[in-house]
């Protein structure tokens, strides 16, 4: 699972699609389950030498394209068992765009991010 990670580095960004976010209630919500809930930037990558890993540390992208502080620390493993995947766009940019009018959005951000 880490292979999908190997080469992450501070600035990439990831998606968490709906089904592996355990507070949606999937039984009454008929939207698609693959669509994108969270969205977030790598700020740091380092090795452990005790546990001898690679951890990364996410922020995630809010309203208007502002990034809060790491609020996540995983390793390479751990996010694909968590669910993340490589961003499809970029979602700042496009957070920023939809801030400037410039985009209808489809998908909408909870506020504070979470």
């Amino acid at each position: 699972m880490a292979a999908r990670f190997a080469d992450i580095q501070p600035g990439d960004q990831l998606e968490m699609p709906a089904r592996k976010i355990p507070w949606i209630n999937h039984e009454r919500d008929t939207r698609n389950p693959e669509r994108v809930a969270r969205v977030a930037v790598v700020t740091h990558r380092w090795h452990d030498p005790v546990e001898r890993k690679d951890y990364v540390a996410l922020a995630l992208i809010l309203k208007g394209g502002a990034i809060t502080e790491p609020k996540e620390k995983r390793t390479l493993r751990g996010l694909a068992q968590a669910g993340w995947r490589p961003a499809s766009q970029d979602w700042i940019s496009w957070a920023q765009a939809v801030d400037a009018g410039e985009v209808v959005p489809l998908v909408t951000f909870r506020k504070g991010g979470e």
